[in-house]
């Protein structure tokens, strides 16, 4: 007689019950491991604690041998509107492994679970609070596809500049703790890292998140965390009600 498939569960995550975790007990306690290591940062906490309206749902990957996770809602694309009152995250736990430990195409990709998850946790949590921005970038940000990516890269960036990296770039970063230079999986030299505060098109997007409502209160906090790479650091120092064009003419850069 064959054993029976193990059980699969909703279970809510200790601390954060809007969060909930679809699957094997097995799977369940992988995703609360890695939330513990990203809640046990000031970055990934602010994340986490502003998951404050909807709903986030994770899950597995359908797919054993994937190596691209996603978040995913119901969005009305023409209107870029979010429909859905949940966000639902499809993540492998090969992403639970480090990167030398993996098997087959996902030791290839980099990142480590906890800094993978954080990404899709950004994406969720926009999604859930209904501010998804799903226009996508034209001229010197093509690289990052989306407004969603460019936030999602760049909050990401500062959380594993802080669990990583510490106060200060040392060396060759690509070579030690790498940075994420687009949504493509390339990565970001220390001399480009430093140079993220005077891009005036990367600098207004920093900006526009921070002057979402639902935003600003997270940004605030993350902008508190001394670690070499935080442009939101930039944006406190600056203050982040200041435009650096006019609405109009910075449209015309940031959008297609």
């Amino acid at each position: 007689m064959s054993e029976s498939a193990p059980p699969v569960t909703d279970k809510l995550v200790p601390r954060f019950p809007r969060i909930v975790v679809r699957g094997t007990d097995a799977y369940f306690g992988t995703v609360v491991r890695l939330i513990d290591v990203i809640a046990g940062t000031k970055t990934g906490g602010a994340v986490l604690n502003n998951i404050t309206e909807g709903a986030i749902r994770i899950e597995p990957e359908p797919d054993a041998e994937a190596c691209d996770p996603e978040s995913g809602s119901l969005v009305d694309h023409h209107r870029c509107k979010v429909m859905a009152a949940a966000a639902v995250i499809k993540f492998s736990p090969h992403f639970a492994k480090r990167a030398s430990r993996r098997s087959g195409l996902c030791r290839e990709i980099w990142m480590e679970g906890d800094e993978v998850l954080l990404h899709e946790l950004v994406h969720a949590m926009r999604s859930a609070r209904k501010v998804q921005d799903c226009r996508e970038l034209g001229r010197g940000l093509t690289g990052f596809d989306s407004r969603e990516e460019f936030f999602a890269v760049l909050i990401e960036n500062i959380y594993r500049s802080e669990r990583r990296l510490g106060k200060a770039f040392k060396g060759k970063l690509d070579a030690q703790v790498p940075l994420r230079r687009n949504h493509g999986l390339g990565r970001m030299f220390a001399g480009e890292a430093q140079a993220f505060n005077k891009d005036l098109l990367k600098l207004e997007l920093v900006l526009t998140l921070w002057n979402e409502p639902t935003m600003e209160a997270m940004c605030r906090e993350i902008a508190a965390v001394e670690t070499a790479f935080n442009p939101l650091r930039w944006a406190r120092a600056k203050g982040p009600l200041q435009a650096l064009r006019s609405p109009a003419e910075a449209a015309v850069f940031i959008q297609r």
